[in-house]
């Protein structure tokens, strides 16, 4: 996918940016100034965060595989240009 992504856009990595955040959280653990720069330039979201372990706290198992996708997408309601 990457290599594609090089050829058919070759400055794809500067629209890249890392943010903090724990999709165990409330919010995603995201600042203000995160959730707001994501909400105004995002345009594609991928959701890869997940517990696969069996011997997880199913506490701990249901804040990232059930609450953290929920908080996700509450957060893409928000992104103006989410195609």
């Amino acid at each position: 996918i990457f290599q594609k992504l090089k050829n058919e856009s070759p400055k794809f990595r500067h629209k890249i940016v890392a943010v903090a955040g724990d999709i165990a959280q409330p919010g995603l653990g995201l600042s203000p100034a995160d959730r707001d720069l994501l909400a105004r330039e995002v345009t594609i979201v991928f959701n890869v965060a997940a517990t696969v372990r069996f011997d997880e706290k199913i506490k701990d198992a249901v804040a990232i595989n059930i609450s953290g996708p929920k908080e996700i997408l509450t957060l893409c309601r928000s992104m103006a240009n989410l195609r």
